[in-house]
């Protein structure tokens, strides 16, 4: 059984949001359905979110998958 949720980010502007994350340094995976930042660690999230904060993007939190049972 796995229990997990994928955290998403709301965001109005979207191509603000990917200048300031690769300005920092994180590669964001990008393909038709959307954008994918994986992080690693809750240090590489905060991280994210202090890029974010640096250049005043705003954002929602949103949690796109929620305890999702597989048997």
């Amino acid at each position: 059984m796995n229990d997990f949720s994928r955290l998403g980010l709301l965001v109005p502007d979207l191509e603000q949001t990917l200048r300031a994350l690769k300005a920092r340094g994180y590669l964001v995976h990008e393909n038709e359905q959307g954008c994918l930042l994986e992080v690693d660690s809750r240090d590489h999230l905060n991280g994210a979110f202090a890029a974010l904060a640096e250049q005043q993007v705003a954002y929602e939190l949103a949690d796109l998958i929620s305890c999702v049972y597989q048997g």
